[in-house]
């Protein structure tokens, strides 16, 4: 890191120590919907119940006196409450004070989120009054940061960090250094929808236009969103009209050629509403810095080669309000989206080149949702859900993209279909108690053949999972709050297959089980995990709260992990067992004024049988396409890991008119592997690259007639980066069968800017430069990311 870099950095590392920085406390959509079933509840409770939830209604007075305090602006108002004790007529006055406030608060979102969409994702906001920072996104900042995907969204999340794989044009995520490649499940209004083969999401695809919220868990997650919840999970919340007449209309272009629209139109009635919303997305490159060394290799201007992108998302949704909290909603979901692969644009000594297009990467998902209750304190929620995932993968010869007559010329199409359920019983029936148990099954297939260099047999695999959860917020005071809970999950495989050595037809695979294997349903998984959290929060004064959490969770090797050949370079491993992490959490938070509040949490992660890719012996020349004559490439476990860090965030409206938020990152992680893995150097492994230092700073200062700026200064530092182009063989030898390239170290910053202006009624203007200072940075070598880039929007809202 240079002088000017580290200097930047403690100052504003000392700001973020010092300064009472950040935006007033987020809706927590969640948190405010659970108090008002529980307000519900009360309300028509005995005076006997009513008397032993006395703790509770203090607990959510105080949460909603915080949010008000936080929130000076606000027409939310609540009566101050008579003095302690209270008797049964006091208690009922308070429900009503407390529903009526809570109402009103619901009311302010300018975003109203799909409430069965909303999950309990962050133990924060549910073993505190109030979570005291938010992980989450939200509509309002999404829209004036102009976030048009969800992967850049959540890289403006503490401990998130986009794991760009720039040779697949993609954005992944690492999240406190656990991988979405099945570590990390992504949900859309609690409906599982990571891809069932690989667990490969790309998270530049899912655009934001009707997104309300992105919700956050890091290393604890609710028991009942179902297995492999390994260290955390995300859920994208979609809206559902308020009004009559509800709805948005946007339409922009920036750099890059680039055209967004999007459009939503609901309405929304006594016991009926429906929704259509409509996205668009097409950008035909990415512009680079002016400071990129250009001509370069497969670089010859300022366009980044082959970086086009076409996304269309249209969906629909009805739902049914009969009665109180009674729901039933069906909504539909349709994504298209074309993209390419930029080439290799550096110098590593060792170059390939891939010719790659996805002509399809398309999705649907159809799911229904029901929310019914039973009696005044019990309720059962079902989810019904189908989910397809369809994409093609073209590789062609050469730069023309117009032939595939070589060796490496394919044309490959995956076909993943997903299906199942999930049954979730609540009740408030013992007192102090909020119980909760749900049963999730989920089948799971995946589809596969090629139709270059010609029509391959289709291979089949399918596996199911099953779950069973249990958790309990328990309420012992208007201070303390637990929640325990638990997984027992199951993996059970139903089919297995790969192609014959024609790839005219398909055989069973075998395994060290089982080497005799001739079906089918033989060697595949049979597995099962027990996962236990617990978590406790105490508010020891008005503005201070502590909390911590544990949890021991596993989660089962994917489809991918467990088959694939990867085109006979790889050994197939359907004996791979599952791998577990234990997760710490431990925080503070603190209400420094009416205006500022803070919290830092310290987090440590210790994974075992963990999977790795390895090389093994090969004397049956199975893997005829590997690097290393007579080796294998096979996903084992092998290795242990530990992920911890620290995050801090500070959030404060100094004056009316100013908003600021930071929040600093530190992630440490390190991997220690088996001895008694064969031809096996953590030495030679290509890592990920992830920043050890994250720094987010965001600023909004409204002027006169309501003109919005905002400014946002990233940095990130001590990148470790490698080029996998720079790796060598070393003569063939099994042995050695792989030198890793070097690994260096980065850090750069971004400045963005923007600015919003009302014109009439609900219409606005927005505009913005990203990466301000033009900087020319990396996250893969030979992969640069965008130059300087402008974008323009008009919105209307009515």
């Amino acid at each position: 890191m240079s002088l000017k870099m580290k200097r930047g950095f403690c100052l504003i590392l000392a700001c973020l120590l010092v300064l009472a920085a950040g935006t007033a406390v987020q809706a927590q959509t969640k948190q405010f919907m659970t108090w008002m079933q529980d307000l519900n509840y009360l309300e028509k409770a005995a005076d006997d119940d009513l008397a032993r939830e006395t703790e509770g209604i203090v607990q959510i007075r105080a949460g909603v006196e915080l949010w008000i305090r936080m929130h000076p602006g606000t027409a939310v108002t609540l009566a101050a409450a008579p003095d302690r004790p209270w008797d049964a007529a006091a208690l009922r006055g308070q429900v009503t004070d407390l529903k009526q406030a809570v109402r009103a608060i619901i009311a302010e979102d300018p975003a109203r989120p799909f409430q069965l969409g909303v999950t309990s994702v962050s133990v924060t906001s549910e073993a505190s009054p109030l979570s005291p920072i938010a992980e989450s996104v939200e509509q309002n900042k999404l829209e004036q940061l102009h976030l048009t995907n969800v992967g850049t969204a959540l890289d403006y999340i503490p401990g998130v960090s986009l794991d760009r794989s720039a040779n697949r044009n993609e954005a992944q995520i690492r999240l406190r250094g656990f991988s979405n490649r099945g570590q990390i499940p992504l949900y859309l209004d609690g409906i599982p929808i990571q891809v069932p083969y690989d667990g490969t999401i790309d998270f530049s695809r899912f655009l934001t236009g009707d997104i309300s919220e992105i919700q956050v868990a890091k290393g604890y997650s609710s028991p009942l969103m179902g297995a492999n919840n390994l260290g955390g999970s995300i859920n994208l919340v979609s809206k559902e009209p308020k009004d009559k007449l509800d709805g948005e209309a946007m339409i922009g272009t920036g750099s890059g050629d680039a055209l967004l629209a999007s459009m939503r139109l609901g309405s929304r009635w006594d016991k009926f509403y429906f929704q259509g919303t409509l996205d668009w997305n097409q950008k035909d490159y990415i512009p680079l810095s002016g400071d990129f060394a250009a001509p370069a290799p497969n670089q010859p201007d300022f366009k980044l080669n082959n970086s086009d992108s076409r996304d269309a998302k249209y969906g629909g949704r009805i739902g049914f309000t009969p009665r109180g909290e009674d729901q039933y909603v069906f909504s539909y979901i349709n994504q298209k989206a074309e993209k390419s692969q930029p080439r290799y644009s550096g110098y590593g000594v060792n170059a390939r080149n891939r010719y790659w297009r996805w002509p399809e990467w398309n999705k649907t998902s159809y799911y229904v949702i029901t929310n019914t209750g039973i009696g005044d304190s019990s309720s059962i929620k079902l989810r019904l859900y189908y989910d397809q995932f369809k994409n093609a993968l073209a590789s062609y010869d050469d730069d023309t993209y117009s032939t595939m007559t070589k060796r490496s010329a394919f044309y490959s199409v995956y076909d993943d279909h997903a299906g199942g359920a999930s049954v979730e019983f609540n009740t408030r029936l013992v007192p102090r108690n909020n119980i909760s148990a749900s049963f999730f099954f989920k089948d799971d297939s995946h589809k596969s053949y090629d139709l270059v260099p010609f029509r391959t047999a289709t291979t089949l695999d399918r596996i199911q999972t099953f779950s069973f959860g249990f958790q309990d917020v328990i309420t012992f005071t208007s201070k303390v709050q637990a929640i325990v809970g638990f997984n027992i999950d199951h993996l059970k495989g139903l089919q297995a297959m790969e192609l014959t050595d024609d790839d005219l037809s398909t055989r069973p695979i075998i395994c060290e089980s089982n080497p005799n294997n001739d079906s089918f349903a033989g060697c595949t998984p049979n597995a099962w995990l027990f996962s236990p959290q617990v978590s406790l929060s105490y508010s020891f004064t008005q503005n201070d709260k502590l909390f911590a959490t544990f949890s021991d969770r596993g989660r089962f090797p994917l489809m991918k992990e467990l088959y694939t050949s990867s085109f006979r370079k790889r050994l197939p491993n359907p004996d791979l067992d599952p791998e577990y992490s234990r997760n710490w959490n431990f925080g503070w938070s603190h209400v420094f004024s009416a205006k500022t509040m803070g919290q830092i949490e310290f987090f440590r992660s210790d994974m075992r049988n963990a999977i790795n890719d390895v090389y093994v012996p090969d004397p049956g020349n199975f893997c005829e396409e590997s690097r290393i004559p007579g080796a294998c490439e096979q996903y084992a476990n092998v290795a242990e890991e530990d992920h911890y860090g620290v995050e801090m965030s500070l959030r404060s409206t100094p004056f009316s008119r100013l908003t600021l938020d930071g929040s600093y990152s530190f992630l440490e992680r390190s991997i220690v592997v088996s001895p008694d893995v064969q031809l096996f150097d953590p030495d030679r492994m290509i890592l990920p690259t992830l920043p050890k230092h994250k720094v987010i700073i965001n600023a909004a200062l409204t002027l006169p007639r309501d003109i919005l700026l905002l400014g946002t200064w990233r940095f990130e530092g001590a990148l470790h980066m490698q080029d996998p182009n720079d790796s060598v063989d070393h003569d063939n030898n099994p042995a050695t069968p792989r030198v890793a390239p070097p690994i260096s170290s980065t850090s750069f910053g971004t400045v963005d800017l923007g600015a919003v202006a009302p014109i009439y009624g609900g219409m606005s203007l927005q505009v913005g430069l990203k990466n301000l200072f033009d900087r020319n940075y990396f996250y893969n070598p030979g992969y640069p990311e965008a130059g300087r880039n402008w974008y323009f929007n008009m919105r209307y809202k009515f």
